[in-house]
């Protein structure tokens, strides 16, 4: 894998772009990603890493690549399973991709329950103790977004862990329910309830996290929807950005060092784009193509794609 400095030496255009793709079909899941879930056969899920570590302690991980402003990886929680209440210093965003998600959240002794499905997205704020549930009838598959902070890993504690309060403490998320929503539902974005605003170049977007949505802090996330035969200019960022595949198929360009270079990308994979690297994205299928766009920076978008 390579850096994700534009400046640092590569064979050539191609194998950068290359090297800062992931694809979906030749990762493998990663049953051990949570040391402190073994023993706890209702804690167990899944890892797919594509930028950075998340949650896991499995920084070093030499097939993942490295995070600037926000990792981002997949977690595929089985029904019937739940993560114990801990929090995070930093934001966190649950986006579902299948199933359904139940987030249990802290609230000085209460927890607020908020059932998220696909295409819904949950921000955790930092500090606020959290956990999640899957007490559908089908797994959970979400892509998790966590900021990050360079040379630091991400930092978890547990509030209620079975280790410490046992079982059924810990599936109650260590509070009694509440139907008082406190401030929960700011951040909060479901598809269904978000507008779309059109590009002049042709594709329409929905924010998720920034401004008018889920309040940002070292990130930003729009869902992108471009239809067949559109696409827009080339331009550059002063931070890093990612595209994650939702459905449809995503024509990623690269151009520098004297070279215009192209990868296909299809649903559940994703391209790491750093910051200064000129780039684009065009629809070449035949059906809509939608991606998240994930920019490292809480400030409002300034390129101007068309």
């Amino acid at each position: 894998m390579t850096a994700n400095a534009i400046d640092a030496p590569t064979p050539g255009l191609l194998d950068a772009l290359r090297s800062h793709i992931g694809r979906f079909s030749e990762k493998h899941p990663d049953w051990d990603a949570f040391p402190a879930n073994n023993g706890y056969p209702e804690l167990a899920r899944a890892q797919i890493r594509f930028i950075g570590a998340g949650g896991s302690p499995k920084v070093s991980d030499p097939s993942t690549m490295k995070a600037d402003h926000f990792t981002l990886s997949l977690v595929y929680l089985p029904a019937g399973h739940y993560a114990a209440s801990h929090v995070h210093e930093v934001e966190e965003a649950f986006f579902v991709v299948q199933g359904v998600l139940t987030v249990a959240s802290y609230y000085d002794g209460e927890i607020v329950r908020s059932r998220m499905g696909p295409r819904e997205m949950f921000l955790n704020e930092p500090g606020r103790p959290h956990g999640f549930l899957n007490d559908g009838v089908e797994p959970v598959l979400m892509a998790i977004m966590v900021a990050n902070i360079k040379g630091a890993p991400v930092k978890i504690s547990y509030k209620c862990h079975p280790k410490d309060f046992g079982p059924e403490v810990a599936r109650t998320f260590g509070g009694r329910d509440t139907e008082d929503r406190k401030d929960i539902d700011r951040w909060i974005t479901r598809y269904s309830q978000a507008p779309f605003e059109r590009d002049p170049s042709g594709f329409a977007r929905k924010t998720y996290i920034g401004q008018g949505a889920a309040p940002a802090g070292r990130f930003r996330k729009d869902l992108v929807r471009i239809p067949p035969g559109k696409a827009v200019r080339v331009f550059s960022r002063d931070v890093e950005d990612a595209f994650f595949v939702l459905s449809g198929y995503l024509t990623v360009v690269w151009e520098g060092e004297g070279a215009v270079v192209e990868q296909r990308l299809g649903p559940r994979e994703v391209v790491f784009n750093p910051a200064g690297r000129k780039h684009c994205f065009r629809n070449d299928g035949i059906e809509d193509a939608e991606f998240l766009m994930i920019v490292g920076t809480a400030e409002p978008e300034t390129v101007q794609f068309a």
